[in-house]
């Protein structure tokens, strides 16, 4: 008998179908499954992907998800009759329910869950990598004309080689979609770079860059390759041309790099915890002068800058002198709770004073799934508009799944308050 399947399991499962808006839709609404959620659920540990299953009262992610998993067409086909039948949502749901049991659907979910994900290795050149180290730069998107032999599922992960010789990696791009160019400049904007291939994904799951060393296991990764099985090591140096086309990881390999990946901090995570504690020796963020003074602003600056005399703006990109530059919190600061201030890793921001710090706190901007759209603030001029066009579409490299909720806050809060 088949171990039951968890929430997470289930989510893993659906992960490795084909991209779909219903795919989407499953996964956020199971990753919320043990959360109140936007229904105001009562929460109850330890139900599980049966259970899920059972009470989901959506038929079209339920016809979606038993197709897609690979259940008998016959029993799809019976599904769909019986379900057009009737109108109510809970009927029509019971009606798919009847000729696909949990039963029927769990043996195709466990075969995806014993699926492999391939991995493979893409090289970028140092120059392409430079401002994903400088940035926490969104592993979203990358482009080559040798990514026709990857498919959606698989993993890549984006290496490069520094002087001396040195292999490095930025993470893993979850392989969503593989498209061509004008499909890839729908989904992640104009002006991408030129291939035959993109490889692309627009999960709220996508994993910031951190720029982490290989060097320690290099002579232990190992490919699928009869010709090339290893790299060629000199003193323990490896050149960039071994990547002149992608490599594919043995299973143990791409595991291996996988451990070290996660179990490696960020610059951004080191500094955090370098001056992280200074915020929590605060007992009060506030004090009290002749008006009230945010204390811990000195070190919001340093964490976003150290010592550096330039920095880069979290919405336009641009570079400038960190004295044009302000630590902003996403979610306005007099909004926050004492825990979402001193969450620096997600809830901080460097904006620019020559514009981008007014348009996001007012609101003619916000960012959403990554990418800087036009804000919810109804007050509009052409100029204005031209200037806001400029800024749309461009990438955010201070979104994540963990900052999300701050972006929301603020796309649903056009003036800032406080």
């Amino acid at each position: 008998m088949n171990k039951e399947i968890s929430i997470k399991q289930f989510i893993q499962a659906i992960q490795k179908l084909p991209f779909d808006e219903r795919r989407e839709q499953w996964i956020r609404w199971l990753s919320e499954y043990h959360t109140p959620g936007y229904y105001q659920r009562l929460i109850v540990k330890g139900r599980n992907a049966k259970f899920a299953y059972n009470h989901v009262a959506n038929p079209k992610m339920l016809l979606w998800l038993i197709q897609a998993a690979g259940v008998s067409k016959n029993l799809v086909k019976l599904a769909k009759f019986d379900c057009n039948k009737v109108v109510d949502m809970h009927q029509q749901s019971a009606a798919i329910r009847k000729h696909v049991p949990w039963e029927a659907l769990e043996g195709p979910l466990q075969k995806l869950l014993e699926k492999e994900a391939t991995h493979w290795l893409q090289y970028w050149k140092p120059f392409q990598i430079e401002p994903a180290i400088t940035e926490p730069w969104l592993l979203n998107h990358s482009a080559g004309n040798q990514l026709g032999r990857v498919k959606p599922g698989d993993i890549v992960w984006i290496i490069s080689v520094e002087p001396p010789g040195r292999l490095i990696t930025l993470g893993p791009i979850y392989v969503q979609q593989k498209v061509r160019q004008r499909k890839a400049e729908a989904l992640i904007g104009p002006n991408l770079w030129p291939a035959d291939w993109h490889i692309v994904d627009t999960s709220e799951n996508a994993h910031r860059a951190k720029r982490v060393d290989l060097s320690p296991i290099a002579s232990r990764l190992r490919f699928v390759s009869q010709d090339f099985p290893i790299l060629d090591l000199k003193q323990g140096k490896v050149s960039g041309t071994q990547f002149q086309q992608m490599r594919k990881l043995e299973p143990e390999s791409a595991e291996l790099i996988s451990r070290v990946w996660y179990s490696t901090k960020s610059a951004l995570e080191n500094i955090v915890d370098k001056f992280g504690n200074q915020l929590d020796d605060l007992a009060s963020l506030d004090e009290e002068r002749s008006a009230l003074v945010r204390r811990e602003q000195g070190i919001l600056r340093r964490l976003l800058f150290g010592s550096d005399s330039v920095g880069h703006c979290g919405i336009c990109g641009r570079e400038y002198p960190v004295s044009l530059l302000v630590a902003a919190h996403v979610k306005p600061r007099a909004q926050c709770s004492d825990l979402e201030r001193r969450d620096t890793a997600n809830n901080l921001i460097p904006l620019c004073l020559l514009g981008c710090d007014p348009l996001f706190e007012q609101g003619f901007i916000s960012v959403d799934k990554g990418c800087v759209v036009f804000g919810p603030n109804e007050i509009k001029t052409k100029d204005l508009e031209e200037q806001v066009g400029v800024l749309v579409g461009s990438q955010c490299r201070y979104w994540s799944r963990e900052s999300k909720k701050y972006f929301d806050w603020r796309a649903k809060h056009p003036v800032h308050i406080g």
